[in-house]
């Protein structure tokens, strides 16, 4: 997967900015070799705690003097902000939706989110609620 991703990229160098959005513990060292040097990694998917994992600090961050950003609410004024984002659809953010339930399974798609990732036999990525589901 490390091949794929940087042969994306300008020179094999590595992105400018990972976001690490899954919330999967393994997700973040992985993410931290996809920065390039002088890049920013920024941490959105841990928002319970999800436990601790190993990490060189000297080779993940330091010899690429990287930019680590943690993110743990939002509010208002970062939706305003992220709305021209979304608006423009240049972006596949629909196909990062794996289920949509109607908001009568709300409780069963936290339980999936918050333990096994699992609705069924299905894995979990992202889920939309909603009353049109």
């Amino acid at each position: 997967r490390m091949e794929l991703v940087l042969s994306h990229t300008p020179n094999k160098a590595g992105a400018d900015v990972v976001f690490e959005c899954a919330g999967f513990l393994p997700a973040t060292p992985e993410g931290l070799r996809y920065v390039k040097r002088s890049g920013t990694f920024v941490e959105v998917g841990h928002f319970i705690d999800m436990g601790s994992i190993e990490l060189n600090i000297n080779q993940l961050l330091m010899r690429k003097n990287m930019r680590l950003e943690a993110i743990w609410g939002s509010g208002r004024e970062h939706f305003v902000r992220g709305l021209p984002i979304l608006e423009k659809n240049e972006f596949p953010f629909a196909d990062m939706v794996s289920h949509v339930l109607p908001l009568e399974r709300v409780k069963e798609g936290f339980d999936a989110l918050n333990g096994t990732y699992r609705l069924g036999d299905e894995t979990v990525i992202k889920i939309v609620m909603g009353s049109q589901a």
